[in-house]
């Protein structure tokens, strides 16, 4: 076939300039994606990256949580017993699933889906009246596999790369290390003055008006559903019920809480651990009355460690 020698026509040739660049942007994002995943777990177990909201700061913790391996103690409940930090306790591996302004349910359906149950888990019973997140728990079980947690998003990469220190985290050795400092200052300090008295004051009038009765009554029933699942796997599951300061503590939400968990006004049953028992409640500290500070906090760390270990 001779060539065609028409001057008039315009010769059209593919470019694939464009389709190079795009196929470069799909092979790098893969190349990292891939990396990321082989090198997370390091970051998300030693690691808190920034985070803009609650819930992010929640995720990353829960993410951490369910990566610790050979876990002793689960802590469950809202942020009351999340001020219970993992590095208070000095000899025990704990992890705490405790959301802030969650309910102690969306942890203890997030801990139904590890596959190797802690030995102890303890389920705060403070605040029984919110219900379950779906939302939550579907968070918490993506988190647990490795490709979910990169392919949906969970694990933010960047946040962690670009959190000090950049493109790395602080060994276990320098965090234990460091903890054990903290813990050292901490037993030496005198407990702190808070001025609350205007902060239980205005928590007292919300309490008057809680009235969420019916959830507080089915969620403890899943409790003891779940309570008989988890002991089956092998796990012992206690009650516990953290002190508030006075105003809270003597409140009639309060009372009911305690009421629901153990049947009884005095908060006394075989899985029941009332922390007012185990520690001389003159010596703890609230910053609102309600969350304990961090001297506190370790307080009753340590007489939960002595109880149960």
């Amino acid at each position: 076939m001779s060539p065609i020698n028409d001057q008039t026509l315009i010769e059209v040739r593919p470019e694939w300039g464009a389709v190079a660049f795009l196929g470069g942007i799909v092979a790098t994002v893969a190349i990292l994606t891939i990396a990321w995943g082989n090198v997370m777990d390091g970051f998300i177990r030693f690691k808190s990256p920034f985070a803009f909201t609650t819930a992010e700061h929640s995720m990353a913790d829960i993410a951490k949580g369910i990566r610790t391996p050979d876990p002793q103690i689960a802590v469950l409940g809202s942020s009351l017993s999340k001020r219970l930090d993992p590095g208070l306790f000095a000899n025990t591996a704990v992890i705490n699933l405790s959301l802030g302004g969650g309910s102690v349910m969306t942890g203890l359906e997030i801990l139904r889906s590890v596959p190797e149950l802690p030995k102890v888990i303890l389920v705060e019973i403070n605040i029984l009246d919110r219900p379950f997140d779906e939302e939550w728990k579907n968070k918490g079980a993506l988190a647990q596999s490795r490709p979910w947690v990169v392919l949906s998003g969970i694990s933010k990469p960047l946040r962690y790369i670009f959190t000090e220190p950049l493109f790395s985290y602080i060994s276990p050795d320098q965090q234990s290390a460091w903890w054990s400092q903290k813990l050292m200052v901490l037993r030496s300090g005198k407990a702190t003055e808070y001025d609350i008295q205007s902060a239980v004051s205005a928590g007292q009038l919300m309490w008057d008006k809680r009235n969420s009765w019916d959830i507080a009554d089915r969620n403890f029933k899943r409790i003891q559903e779940l309570t008989i699942e988890f002991e089956s796997r092998g796990a012992k599951v206690y009650l516990l019920y953290l002190p508030y300061a006075d105003g809270y503590d003597n409140h009639a939400f309060a009372q009911r809480n305690r009421e629901i968990a153990s049947g009884n006004d005095a908060f006394q049953c075989q899985r029941c651990i009332d922390v007012r028992k185990l520690v001389d409640v003159k010596t703890l500290r609230w910053d609102d009355g309600a969350h304990l500070d961090d001297r506190s906090a370790l307080i009753v760390a340590e007489a939960l460690e002595n109880l149960l270990f």
